[in-house]
């Protein structure tokens, strides 16, 4: 009896690193990390002073705006309490390879679509990948313009529903290797995707994502294991950290400049966050909203229908985009990096009130993740994407980019699909992991 509340405690415990409670405490320790480095090895690697180092009012900030969000995904479970992930044992009206199959299917082919398109539409891109000029890919932003062009966020979202629902299903063997290989199809068709537009902004979600929401699978089974978690750890970061090197030579960079560009796109932000907190420089666009939801000023489809850049007097995409890194460089800081962290954007907008609005992501991610445990579609779906984010903070505010809004829709249709073609009913033998103690389930 002992070593079984023992394994179940261990179980629980583990099960909290994919929360949005372990993963917030990830984000932190990083940032700190960043916060204490040496002035002189940071400015050797990225030839620029060192704003962050033990800065006070550096820390305070970031320490406040991760309480806020901390507090509000406990108010949420403190409202709405929901104790346990559960995965429910489903009968559908067809066979379960074919209900995982059907949207995976679809979206495979729109995606394999895209880059055939993409591919005829710019024919120098294979060259320009091979030849080490994926820069130009970039700097001309063709994902954002080619048709199809987030085919793969689409395929994502699918992908990490049917990883999902392929737990809950009873085992068959010849289907469990056949949906397997579904999920290695789509996978690879995300990462060519990608890397046919030189993104590492849509590689990261893809394998963050997919690692969370296996984690997450396996903890409800109960089957999550320290080892387990610590492979799941190492692939990640050797895996990341290969095709960052991969990418960085893809556009170019020499390898000696492989170590700086590592530091560039993380730690290197929350210098950039320090200097906005001493308004050493600002965004010339900061103050119009952009950087709480970027999606509204680039999605065009959804301003065909409401005007919103024409409300708000947004330039274009690339207007925006520019104006940043010439803001860094008049700032004396190295103008090739413009990202200023999660919170830097959303302080460019809202200054020392921006916890009050990550208190609001932080009710939102508490929401989330409680569809997630009551295993609905959209918690499914989003879930992933939201954790991406959290582990993406030394980044860019990217909770409300055009990818949210896709999975969204992603989840919508899913909804609608299962209503259609499945039944379900919680079986006898379903796994039920207890979040915390004293919590009473709903």
């Amino acid at each position: 009896m002992s070593a079984l509340m023992h394994a179940t405690i261990s179980t629980t415990h583990l099960k909290h690193v994919a929360s949005p409670y372990g993963l917030a405490t990830a984000s932190y320790l990083f940032f700190l990390f960043g916060w204490s480095v040496s002035p002189r090895w940071y400015s050797s690697h990225m030839s620029e002073t060192d704003l962050m180092f033990m800065d006070l009012a550096t820390v305070v900030f970031v320490s406040l705006c991760v309480l806020s969000f901390v507090l509000g995904v406990a108010y949420v479970d403190f409202v709405l309490p929901k104790k346990e992930i559960v995965l429910q044992e489903i009968k559908a009206q067809i066979s379960s390879f074919t209900f995982l199959s059907i949207p995976i299917a679809i979206a495979l082919a729109f995606c394999i679509a895209s880059c055939v398109l993409l591919v005829k539409e710019y024919p120098l891109l294979v060259l320009a990948i091979v030849s080490q000029t994926g820069n130009v890919i970039k700097d001309s932003d063709i994902g954002l313009h080619s048709t199809l062009g987030l085919s793969n966020t689409w395929l994502m979202g699918i992908l990490w529903w049917a990883i999902w629902r392929s737990r809950e299903f009873a085992s068959q063997r010849r289907s469990t290797y056949l949906v397997k290989f579904l999920f290695i199809a789509a996978f690879t068709a995300c990462m060519v995707s990608a890397t046919l537009k030189a993104s590492r902004g849509e590689l990261m979600p893809l394998f963050l994502g997919t690692s969370v929401i296996c984690v997450l699978g396996r903890a409800a089974q109960g089957t999550l294991t320290r080892r387990q978690i610590t492979i799941y750890g190492m692939a990640l970061s050797c895996g990341l950290t290969v095709l960052f090197v991969l990418f960085s030579f893809v556009r170019g960079h020499q390898a000696d400049a492989f170590g700086g560009d590592l530091i560039g796109y993380t730690i290197a932000s929350y210098n950039r966050l320090s200097a906005l907190i001493h308004h050493k420089f600002r965004y010339p666009y900061a103050g119009r909203g952009f950087y709480l939801c970027s999606f509204l000023q680039s999605n065009n489809m959804l301003n065909a229908i409401i005007p919103f850049r024409k409300f708000f007097g947004w330039p274009d995409f690339m207007s925006f985009w520019q104006s940043e890194f010439n803001a860094v460089t008049n700032s004396g800081l190295n103008g090739n990096l413009i990202w200023s962290g999660a919170f830097g954007y959303i302080f460019s907008e809202l200054g020392w009130f921006s916890p009050l609005l990550v208190f609001i992501y932080g009710v939102l991610y508490g929401y989330v993740w409680r569809l997630l445990k009551r295993d609905s579609t959209f918690g499914i779906v989003l879930y992933p994407w939201f954790a991406f984010c959290i582990l993406f903070w030394f980044g860019t505010n990217y909770l409300f980019d055009n990818k949210c809004f896709v999975l969204f829709l992603d989840a919508f249709f899913l909804f609608l699909y299962e209503r259609v073609v499945r039944k379900r009913h919680v079986s006898a033998k379903t796994r039920i992991l207890p979040l915390s103690p004293g919590q009473q389930s709903t």
